[in-house]
């Protein structure tokens, strides 16, 4: 830790950047207006476990305050992680917003008519639609798989209800051509994915402890 006038300095200058009074900091921490005083004036350290109390009212890390500076690498990447949430929550509640306005009216207009079949062609096109703009971004991890796995059962209920709407019988063939145009492009990519090389050393350990068994 730095020495105590480093310390105090820095404390102080946290505290007013706060707006905050020394009374009003002690008030927080549950210690007295003096102790305040002597730590901003390099008297007294402050006892080791006041340490995440007064990072808590700061805003400022263990880092920061064991080293008396800022961390604007981390408050940089703080800001970012929050400007990325923000955004997420935003998009999330615009698209959100546009489905609804694409769904009720459909959903009334049919049923008025008495009948929903054009109306599921609608619902799981909003589906497909989901899966390429909004999946990417509310996954945190495997985005290509989440995505891939999404839309491609989102297609698959496409072709569910475009057939049912129309009185085909076309749907085994879309399916199958389907995941076969989709095995081609995307299964090497899969294959040397971290999921399924995790998937598969799990297996080949199971495998492994099977024979050892037996």
């Amino acid at each position: 830790m730095e020495d105590k006038s480093t310390l105090g300095k820095f404390i102080q200058t946290k505290r007013k950047e706060l707006g905050l009074s020394q009374k009003e900091l002690a008030k927080a921490l549950y210690v007295t207006e003096s102790a305040v005083s002597k730590w901003e004036r390099g008297i007294s350290y402050p006892d080791i476990t006041m340490i995440s109390g007064i990072c808590e009212v700061l805003h400022i890390s263990e880092h920061e305050l064991c080293t008396a500076s800022e961390d604007r690498q981390q408050r940089e990447s703080d800001l970012m992680v929050k400007s990325y949430k923000r955004f997420v929550r935003g998009y999330t509640i615009i698209t959100g917003i546009g489905y609804l306005a694409a769904i009720i009216p459909s959903f009334i207009y049919n049923v008025a008519h008495g009948g929903i079949g054009w109306f599921m062609v609608l619902i799981t096109s909003l589906m497909l639609t989901f899966s390429f703009i909004n999946v990417p971004v509310l996954v945190k991890e495997n985005r290509a798989l989440w995505t891939l796995g999404a839309s491609t059962v989102s297609l698959m209920l496409l072709y569910a209800a475009g057939c049912v709407y129309s009185h085909g019988d076309w749907f085994v063939m879309a399916v199958l051509g389907t995941l076969l145009g989709e095995a081609i492009v995307f299964l090497p990519f899969v294959l040397r994915s971290d999921v399924f090389e995790k998937y598969a050393g799990t297996a080949r350990g199971l495998f492994a402890w099977q024979r050892i068994l037996c």
